[in-house]
């Protein structure tokens, strides 16, 4: 019984906390993923054994995985990615991005020419 406590619990906590980190209100949830916001409510309190799919529907809107709102995984997506991109700027990424196209399109020319 404790752990289906402590899982509504990392369930509430991670849907609550990336929902917030992303500027989002209950209301506005809720709408983008068909449920009530007395539903996203009871999610975030920890008071309500959510569906299967509603965890998916909301995971999907809030661009996190599963594993991640069940507390399997430890970190969110947007944070691996963050990490992996933080030594990198804005402007070193897109220097980047725009050499590796460089090199595709010089690749083509010379093996069509």
């Amino acid at each position: 019984m404790s752990e289906m406590l402590e899982l509504r619990e990392i369930i509430a906590d991670r849907i609550r906390t990336t929902r917030e980190s992303k500027r989002l209100t209950q209301f506005q949830l809720a709408e983008e993923c068909n449920v009530s916001t007395q539903t996203i409510k009871k999610i975030e309190s920890g008071k309500h054994d959510c569906l299967v799919s509603t965890i998916v529907t909301i995971a999907k809107y809030l661009n996190i995985s599963c594993d991640y709102v069940v507390g399997i995984e430890c970190i969110s997506i947007e944070n691996k990615v963050s990490q992996h991109l933080s030594p990198f700027s804005i402007q070193e990424l897109h220097f980047l991005v725009v050499s590796i196209k460089f090199r595709k399109l010089d690749e083509s020319l010379t093996c069509n020419g």
